[in-house]
């Protein structure tokens, strides 16, 4: 009658749903603080390529 019902032994692989929820959540903060980090990193680098390239006309205009 129980047959069709097994216990679960410590051979069987997988993961529960749990586990693999953690492991979202856990890869979520993570993306999310690198996202974070990252973000003000382009808008310093615009800064000095605006810089770069305000000195660059300046020369030129200089040669002119």
């Amino acid at each position: 009658m129980r047959s069709h019902l097994r216990k679960r032994t410590r051979d069987e692989r997988g993961f529960s749903l749990i586990e693999l929820l953690v492991v979202i959540v856990v890869l979520g903060v993570l993306a999310g603080i690198v996202v974070f980090a990252l973000g003000g990193t382009s808008s310093s680098a615009s800064v000095a390529a605006c810089q770069t390239d305000a000195q660059s006309v300046e020369q030129a205009v200089l040669d002119y």
